[in-house]
């Protein structure tokens, strides 16, 4: 049975996705070494998708506030789930992380980063009740962030969507903005969080994946390669935007 529980919550923008795909190429291979990746669940949490992904929206979504309009949630997907049935569905991923065999369970979603209120608290700790929780986070230099925020929910035309309003929400892009307040995002994770600089594993490895392996406790040199996985392309919208 699990008895811990590290949860990946991102931010946005740190190589998460990069991320989710090496544990979705290499599942076995982290099984092997205790680690079980959790799998995409339905959006109401009754049970996991039949086909095996390993980012974890569901989950966090399930949890985040309702008043929070995320880009899945412009985008009419993960409705807002009454909040008996949100604990129910919690409950039941709970039973099923502390029932795998492997040692510890790996929870990964950039949604979790949102989270800053004691209700979301709450339930953070409901999910993780009876195994030992651990988080990682990646961050990010503040600015260079922003920008590359800006360009997914513009790219994305998330700002045309229903409800969505310049400068609230994930649409604060302002230099105090809440999204990358790391004081706050430090206060709400504490001293069970390992905080990495997304710029320092990046020039160090090219790559945050690295960076994750070592901070799940595998020594990044004994695992599968991850030299060809980059998923962020912010970059290269950027470039585009610039030529245009």
């Amino acid at each position: 049975m699990a008895k811990h529980i590290v949860i990946h919550a991102g931010q946005h923008k740190t190589g998460s996705k990069s991320i989710q795909r090496y544990i979705s190429d290499n599942t076995l291979f982290l099984r092997r070494h205790g680690l079980f990746p959790c799998p995409e669940w339905k959006t109401d949490l009754t049970q996991v998708q039949s086909v095996p992904k390993y980012n974890a929206a569901a989950i966090a979504h399930a949890m985040l506030r309702t008043d929070l309009l995320t880009p899945v949630r412009l985008k009419g997907r993960h409705e807002i789930m009454p909040r008996a049935a949100c604990e129910a569905g919690i409950a039941r991923v709970n039973a099923y992380l502390r029932a795998v065999p492997e040692d510890t369970a790996i929870v990964s979603a950039e949604a979790f980063s949102f989270m800053r209120t004691a209700q979301e608290r709450a339930l953070l700790d409901m999910l993780c009740d009876g195994m030992a929780m651990r988080s990682i986070i990646f961050l990010r230099e503040p600015r260079a962030w922003r920008e590359s925020w800006r360009v997914q929910v513009e790219y994305g035309q998330l700002i045309e969507q229903p409800g969505a309003e310049a400068g609230v929400g994930i649409f604060d892009f302002s230099e105090t903005s809440w999204l990358t307040d790391h004081a706050a995002i430090r206060a709400f994770w504490g001293e069970q969080c390992t905080f990495l600089s997304y710029e320092d594993a990046v020039a160090n490895h090219g790559s945050v994946i690295p960076a994750f392996l070592a901070a799940v406790g595998l020594d990044p040199a004994g695992c599968p390669p991850w030299d060809k996985i980059f998923l962020n392309s912010s970059a290269r919208k950027l470039e585009r935007m610039d030529k245009e």
